[in-house]
């Protein structure tokens, strides 16, 4: 078995504004470095929850014998 993301989020749960405004920041040179820190954040997060923070799209695959087709489903936490 295994889970592959197919459509990562599309945005972040903090955006890059808002995180300036908090950090008081008020240059564009660390926008790069800010991005990453809030996506890491986010990652952290999920994989410390085992929950989605933000609709995302992920492919679960099972490599054991025969079974029966399954439609799409949404998990909503």
């Amino acid at each position: 078995m295994s889970l592959t993301i197919i459509e990562p989020p599309e945005l972040e749960p903090v955006s890059l504004i808002a995180a300036k405004a908090y950090l008081r920041l008020d240059n564009d040179r660390e926008d790069g470095l800010i991005e990453s820190f809030i996506r890491t954040a986010r990652k952290s997060l999920e994989a410390f929850t085992g929950r989605c923070l933000i609709k995302q799209m992920w492919r679960f695959t099972v490599n054991a014998g025969f079974a029966a087709a399954v439609s799409d489903f949404e998990y909503l936490a």
